[in-house]
């Protein structure tokens, strides 16, 4: 137990000095009392009205994570700031049927403004292959493993990345299968907000190669892959 309580204290600590750049959206903010508020709305719901909010964990260690959250409401945040640690409190009950989704318009906002990944993907094991490459270049990385992104290498980014969504339990499976497509673009812009480039590592039968990709509206990367694939590849 204390050392569940720890860990959770730990992911909100870190959390409270990230600094994801969504300014380009122009999100709306909330005060501190209203994200005070709804973090207690929150609550009451999983406490009150989630049957299975404790089967993986247990009510203090969850309740001490929301007592954390609760105290780090000193400056206002836009909505994704703040949906991204509310998101992860519900994450913590592991119970995948309790989910949280932006608002509508902050979502559709995200899609039209957002400058994402421009790969779509899918997991093997642990393992990323690029599916389709909306990218702008010569290259085409279809069917081409992953290593690293930005440093940084597919399993590492499911790990924090899914810190944002539920996982039936500790099957680590559900994670990857929710980032599978064009959503490990988007889940991506979520978690680290604005990222211009992405410098990526990637397998070939030579060995190890490199490239560097450039951040691409949602319309961009749909126009890229109308281009570079035929509608039955696409299917």
């Amino acid at each position: 137990m204390k050392n569940t309580i720890t860990c959770l204290l730990l992911l909100l600590g870190t959390l409270a000095v990230q600094a994801q750049d969504f300014s380009a959206l122009r999100l709306p903010l909330l005060s501190p009392t209203q994200m005070e508020r709804d973090l207690d709305l929150l609550w009451q719901g999983i406490d009150q009205y989630h049957s299975g909010a404790y089967w993986y964990t247990s009510r203090d260690s969850l309740q001490a994570a929301f007592r954390a959250a609760r105290a780090t409401c000193q400056d206002s945040l836009t909505v994704l700031g703040f949906y991204r640690q509310a998101a992860r409190l519900l994450a913590l009950t592991r119970e995948d049927h309790a989910n949280m989704a932006l608002p509508a318009e902050v979502q559709a906002t995200v899609l039209n403004q957002g400058r994402l990944f421009p790969i779509s993907v899918a997991f093997l094991d642990r393992k990323m292959y690029a599916v389709y490459d909306g990218s702008t270049g010569e290259h085409d990385l279809r069917g081409q493993e992953i290593v690293r992104i930005n440093g940084r290498t597919p399993a590492a980014l499911v790990q924090e990345i899914g810190e944002l969504f539920g996982s039936d339990g500790y099957i680590e499976r559900v994670k990857y299968n929710d980032l599978n497509s064009l959503s490990f673009a988007l889940w991506y812009y979520y978690e680290f907000g604005k990222v211009d480039r992405f410098d990526l590592v990637y397998r070939t039968e030579c060995g190890l190669d490199s490239l560097s990709v450039t951040a691409l509206p949602l319309d961009k990367i749909r126009e890229q892959l109308a281009q570079r694939y035929t509608p039955a590849e696409l299917a």
